[in-house]
C-alpha cells in the first residue's frame, strides 16, 4: 500500500499485491501506468474495502 508509482513497483518487484493511494503527491494518472492491483481515492477507501 503506497501514494508512490515507486511504492506500486516496489510491491511488483516482491510478488505481493499492489495497492495505490491517490492522496500523495503522485498524480492519479502516474499511478495508472504502474497498473497497481487496486486504486483508491484515499486511506478510508481502503479501509472500508478491507472491513468488507
Amino acid at each position: 500500500v503506497g501514494d508512490s508509482f515507486v511504492d506500486v513497483k516496489a510491491a511488483k518487484a516482491a510478488g505481493v499485491t499492489a495497492v495505490a493511494v491517490e492522496q500523495g503527491y503522485t498524480p492519479r494518472e502516474r499511478l495508472i501506468q504502474e497498473k497497481p492491483d487496486l486504486l483508491v481515492k484515499n486511506f478510508l477507501e481502503l479501509l472500508k474495502l478491507l472491513d468488507t
